[in-house]
């Protein structure tokens, strides 16, 4: 999939974008169109990609949008994960994360399975309780802390 492409979905005042594609040195503000929305929604889901450059131009993106504006981050990847604990300006004081993707690993068959989880249902740093087909518990494949950090940035913005 190449450069970074939307669809939207209306759900009463919320307007959801779902990104697919790369975000990189080629996305610009005006690719996404907001149209003086107040309630904005980003699902992640199908991003495939987001580099150094990318990430540069979304965080000057986000600096565009009014601060009045709510903004939520659903079905963040790891990918979005990971720019959100390291990256200062990914999540802003209007951001908040619904939902993201964390990795399972199944000792029963060796595989690695991404699981999406809803931030309120994390307590502390514990991940979720995730089991497979055959109800056994899955591993939490990361370092729950690290992880999770993206959720106290969050609070603290």
């Amino acid at each position: 999939m190449g450069k970074l492409e939307y669809k939207t979905e209306t759900k009463g005042d919320e307007t959801v974008f779902h990104l697919s594609g790369k975000i990189d040195e080629d996305f610009r503000r005006k690719d996404i169109e907001l149209n003086d929305l107040k309630k904005i929604t980003f699902n992640f889901r199908d991003l495939t990609m987001i580099n150094s450059c990318g990430i540069r131009e979304w965080i000057d993106f986000l600096k565009a949008i009014p601060t009045d504006v709510k903004i939520q981050y659903e079905e963040c990847t790891p990918i979005i994960v990971t720019q959100m604990n390291i990256i200062s300006g990914f999540l802003r004081p209007n951001i908040k994360v619904v939902s993201f993707y964390a990795p399972y690993f199944d000792p029963s068959d060796e595989t690695e399975t991404l699981h999406l989880i809803h931030a309120k249902d994390i307590t502390a740093v514990l991940p979720p309780v995730v089991k497979n087909a055959a109800g056994e518990q899955l591993d939490f494949d990361a370092h729950p802390e690290k992880y999770f950090h993206f959720l106290k940035i969050q609070e603290s913005v």
